[in-house]
């Protein structure tokens, strides 16, 4: 067992966490770390700048960092089948993210919307994530998507959910989305949340509206 997966089984506080992906740190610098709130639970993304586009020519220097970061990602998928108490995720776009998800008890209720700050309305990552993770589905990416001829943002949600959850998922949303503009009034701007086969798209009803979340 390497030194990663044996801390894991033993302790989860973040800065265990942490001093274990310095190898990777080495190689691409300081991470970027953001936590999610789980209710008494916490979660965590890394996320490392690669340094180098994979859809450009790249020299030996970039080869060497590519070679060092994929010995790191085998190290972490080994570490992923004995982790007790988190699931361990990641992807790699023009940045590495790793996630860690604790293991909680399903919710009764989520609560997605945060609230409204002028033309932004902004959304809970964790809620979703929590939401797909509590009926044994992953979030597996989130995109923001300019409009630039409406003056707006909309947010792209993938996931290997099924339709049955998707469609809760858009319900759920719906209602709350529904009660914050017109009972509480927490929001004034109306957002709308569709299933589109293959994505979840939330958008607002209104031009210049911005719609933002984490997109871890």
């Amino acid at each position: 067992m390497n030194k990663f997966s044996k801390l894991l089984n033993e302790s989860l506080s973040f800065e265990e966490i942490e001093q274990q992906v310095l190898e990777i740190s080495s190689v691409l610098g300081k991470p970027n770390v953001v936590t999610l709130n789980f209710g008494k639970d916490v979660g965590y993304v890394f996320k490392w700048d690669l340094k180098l586009n994979i859809e450009e020519y790249n020299g030996s220097v970039e080869i060497e960092r590519v070679k060092k970061l994929f010995s790191m990602i085998e190290e972490i998928s080994l570490a992923m089948k004995r982790v007790q108490d988190y699931d361990v995720e990641f992807k790699i776009k023009e940045h590495l993210y790793v996630r860690f998800i604790p293991h909680t008890e399903s919710s009764e209720s989520y609560e997605f919307i945060l609230g409204q700050n002028w033309r932004e309305i902004r959304l809970d990552y964790s809620q979703v994530v929590k939401f797909f993770k509590d009926r044994g589905f992953r979030v597996k990416d989130v995109k923001l998507v300019d409009i630039e001829y409406k003056e707006t943002t909309e947010v792209k949600i993938i996931t290997d959910a099924d339709e049955l959850a998707k469609s809760e998922f858009v319900t759920l949303f719906n209602d709350e989305a529904n009660k914050k503009y017109n009972e509480t009034e927490e929001i004034n701007r109306f957002v709308i949340c569709e299933d589109r086969g293959t994505e979840i798209l939330i958008y607002p009803q209104e031009d210049q509206t911005f719609i933002n979340i984490q997109a871890l």
